[in-house]
């Protein structure tokens, strides 16, 4: 893994496979009304958990607050871990903000990782002076927790796509059709397709084929397509699928496998593992 310089506050991951991705990550700012939405929403828990047990206190107050004290101690130390760990690194307050946790290297968390960061929060609480000190020095905006459990948190972008490109060739549905059915294409990889396609047009036939050629010639090889496949049409053949046939759900993408390629069922291993893609074939839009 590398981090190139960063700018503003975006981060670039270049992973072992020289593939790169870029985040927007989330500050201070942006973290803070998660928090307190999670914490309101630990609070009304416990308080409705108050309210059914005052009856309980009438006949047994001793299991009635033994009772409340557990759900204290479950609401204090869990909350963070259950949802982090099971629903792809976002509480409902990360959620409803549009913010994720990630490993510094880009992938989904696993519950060793939310353990760590949830953990070391009461030492964020207990010490904000120090945790804001380490967050501002760090250059990827990192509480004490995130530190320790090397995870990031990222701003989630938006799913909404501006506009559909549709393809004069009648191939190109046919051959989407032929990909395996299972085949996920995270937004990274989306959106170098999309920044493709968009450009495909301006470009001659051989400036097609030595960029598409980067990303098809692994994938080629990978679904057994026959060696007359061109480069460009199974590039387009993937636009199709993420964004026509069947636009990719991110969350069960990063829910269903670590890889940040490809996820499916049965196999976590990534057909772009051998794609070596230079870092300027694809200008990313937005930042």
């Amino acid at each position: 893994m590398e981090h190139p310089k960063q700018l503003d506050t975006s981060i670039q991951i270049v992973t072992p496979e020289n593939i790169a991705f870029r985040y927007q990550l989330a500050g201070p700012f942006q973290r803070m009304p998660a928090f307190l939405i999670d914490y309101l929403l630990r609070l009304a828990v416990m308080f409705s958990v108050a309210m059914g047990l005052l009856f309980l206190g009438m006949v047994a107050s001793g299991i009635a607050v033994a009772l409340f004290l557990v759900t204290y101690f479950v609401m204090s130390w869990f909350y963070g871990v259950f949802f982090e760990t099971y629903c792809n690194g976002r509480t409902p307050g990360k959620y409803l903000l549009g913010l994720r946790v990630l490993t510094d290297q880009g992938r989904p968390i696993n519950g060793e990782q939310a353990i760590l960061r949830n953990l070391f929060r009461m030492a964020d609480i207990s010490f904000p002076l120090v945790s804001l000190i380490a967050a501002s020095r760090s250059r990827c905006f990192q509480r004490l927790g995130d530190l320790v459990a090397g995870t990031i948190v990222i701003v989630e972008e938006s799913r909404h796509l501006a506009h559909v490109v549709e393809f004069s060739e009648p191939g190109v549905a046919e051959l989407a059709a032929s990909l395996p059915v299972n085949l996920q294409i995270p937004r990274s990889m989306a959106r170098c397709l999309r920044s493709y396609v968009d450009r495909r047009n301006k470009l001659t036939p051989s400036q097609r084929a030595e960029i598409a050629g980067h990303l098809a010639r692994p994938l080629a090889g990978r679904y057994d397509l026959p060696s007359s496949t061109g480069h460009d049409m199974l590039l387009c053949a993937m636009y199709y699928r993420a964004f026509v046939r069947d636009y990719v759900d991110q969350d069960e993408l990063a829910t269903r496998g670590n890889d940040p390629l490809l996820a499916s069922g049965a196999d976590e291993s990534s057909p772009f593992a051998t794609a070596a893609v230079p870092q300027d074939t694809f200008q990313e839009e937005g930042g």
